[in-house]
């Protein structure tokens, strides 16, 4: 993988594939380690279907995201979803929240997920992109979304 792009985030270095990049990225999990093991079956899979997803969701502006934990290449990789439609990039989690005034249920990107800082560093004010309300009805969200669209089986 050459050029990863980065962007620093919160005191990290992310690196952030494109789409195209994804392939590439899949022969590297194998090389990848957990705090100095090599990863297990489950944790290669779980890296397989954050790939997957990416290349499903690429589309939408989303790009798959990653960081050491503790700096060292390689070791202790964390995936971060990021968002970009053109003011910059986001953290993201995947949710599905449902509408307070209606019931729909839609499939999310929260950037409020308190995971998705572990240094615990989130504030409000840093969001890029403005909260949504339903696009049915415009009530309100039971989960921060700044980015939505009805819901389907997602394993999120």
């Amino acid at each position: 993988m050459v050029n990863l792009e980065t962007v620093l985030d919160h005191s990290q270095t992310i690196r952030i594939l494109d789409t195209d990049e994804l392939d590439d990225f899949e022969k590297e999990i194998y090389k990848f380690t957990w705090f100095g093991k090599k990863l297990t079956k489950g944790m290669t899979d779980y890296f397989q279907n954050e790939i997957d997803f990416y290349k499903e969701y690429g589309k939408y502006g989303f790009k798959l995201g990653y960081y050491s934990y503790n700096n060292v290449e390689n070791d202790s990789v964390i995936v971060v979803g990021m968002y970009n439609n053109g003011m910059g990039y986001q953290r993201v989690m995947w949710e599905n929240a449902k509408c307070n005034k209606c019931g729909a249920v839609w499939f999310i990107a929260n950037p409020t997920g308190y995971d998705l800082y572990p240094k615990g560093d989130f504030d409000i004010k840093d969001l890029k992109y403005p909260l949504l309300n339903c696009q049915k009805c415009g009530g309100m969200l039971s989960r921060s979304a700044i980015w939505m669209k009805l819901s389907q089986k997602h394993n999120y």
